[in-house]
């Protein structure tokens, strides 16, 4: 008797305006990949549709033309996961998941419940609770107007709240997810004491990784220096990673670019392209790092080459992602521009003393000597192994 394999989760990305969902996603795409994943995205529906020519005051402009409109969204969304699932199970591997650009109940948000319920009868759904637990688990990214509200902006062409409203909608967007057993809320505060943007992310991959039932890495990384004879362990997850400094818009925020391509293709099929900015700010008299990495097309990558400072090389890597005794290893072995092996560690647990993969050449810890940083090995004052 064949046993069948268990579905593929499928965990629901959703939250107020402003909230740090699309740098989310990106976050979630580069990690959840290193950790071996396959990450399959369907984009938000309502953004499509606006991005095709559909007109907010059109589809406002009576009760009627706006509930009909909310059974579109309803029903593309369900057609889009459809697809989405079919497209990821032909995907060789077990370690899948789906990762919804917001999901089938971010429409309540906008009605009023009793007409959603007409709504998702209509489309085919009997029952509110059938909605939601389609999903194995909901993450909701409080929105900056609660808790953050001097990093509120309205940089994205289709927002258009003010704070107050960006506010009110994400209780509403929340509301409309409460019920759900796995549902977690991902804010700007803890206990009271606001929280970077850098820790709201790595609480976001927290958040996924216990959806998954994956060890949870923290903020905690240890480098170490190993031997060019280190040899990743069978099932190491591997990428080719090309990384490319940019002039220095200012002094305090260092920029670049990154090629990632996965080892096990035979094309580029599967590369992704990445954009950080890394600023230095003053606060509360000490300097704190803030880090922006977003995901950008093959043009926008080769685009920003041309920006690239001459100053620093390239930094060329193969980079082997694997886990061991529950904690997350990245073995780089960089090539260029100058043959060096390091090896980073995300821990799982601050109490924990790290163990060290008996296997690997470890020669000493290099946590704290920043040569041995990508920048520093850029800019050519990594002493590599003399």
């Amino acid at each position: 008797m064949s046993i069948s394999k268990p579905p593929v989760p499928k965990v629901v990305l959703t939250g107020g305006p402003c909230s740090g969902k699309s740098k989310g996603l990106a976050m979630l795409v580069r990690k959840l990949g290193e950790m071996g994943y396959t990450v399959m995205l369907v984009p938000e529906v309502a953004s499509d549709l606006f991005g095709r020519g559909v007109k907010l005051s059109e589809v406002l402009r009576d009760s009627r033309t706006w509930a009909e409109f909310q059974r579109i969204i309803l029903k593309a969304q369900f057609n889009s996961e459809k697809v989405s699932k079919q497209l990821i199970d032909i995907h060789p591997g077990d370690r899948k998941v789906i990762i919804c650009d917001r999901g089938a109940m971010d429409g309540m948000a906008y009605v009023d419940p009793d007409l959603f319920k007409k709504i998702a009868a209509k489309a085919g759904i009997p029952s509110i609770s059938q909605v939601r637990d389609r999903y194995h688990g909901v993450i909701h990214l409080v929105t900056a107007a609660i808790g953050a509200e001097e990093f509120y902006n309205l940089n994205n062409p289709s927002r258009h709240e003010t704070i107050e409203e960006a506010a009110e909608l994400d209780g509403r967007t929340l509301a409309a997810w409460t019920g759900h057993e796995h549902l977690f809320i991902v804010g700007n505060r803890d206990n009271g004491t606001k929280v970077l943007f850098r820790k709201k992310m790595t609480n976001l991959l927290s958040a996924v990784c216990k959806i998954l039932g994956i060890p949870v890495p923290i903020e905690i990384e240890k480098k170490y220096l190993l031997s060019l004879d280190a040899t990743p362990p069978f099932g190491s997850v591997a990428f080719d990673i090309t990384q490319t400094y940019l002039n220095r818009l200012s002094l305090d925020i260092e920029r670049r670019v990154r090629r990632r391509v996965p080892v096990d293709h035979n094309s580029t099929e599967g590369t992704l392209y990445f954009y950080t900015e890394k600023e230095l700010v003053d606060k509360n008299s000490r300097k704190e790092r803030y880090e922006d990495e977003k995901m950008i097309s093959e043009d926008a990558y080769l685009n920003l080459l041309i920006e690239k400072d001459p100053v620093l090389t390239d930094v060329i890597k193969r980079r082997f992602c694997f886990p061991w005794e529950n904690q997350y290893f990245q073995l780089d072995i960089i090539s260029e521009p100058l043959p060096v092996a390091l090896l980073e560690i995300e821990l799982t647990d601050k109490r924990r003393i790290p163990s060290l993969p008996p296997f690997l050449p470890i020669l000493r810890e290099v946590t704290e000597d920043k040569r041995f940083s990508n920048h520093g090995i850029a800019s050519g004052i990594c002493p590599g192994y003399k």
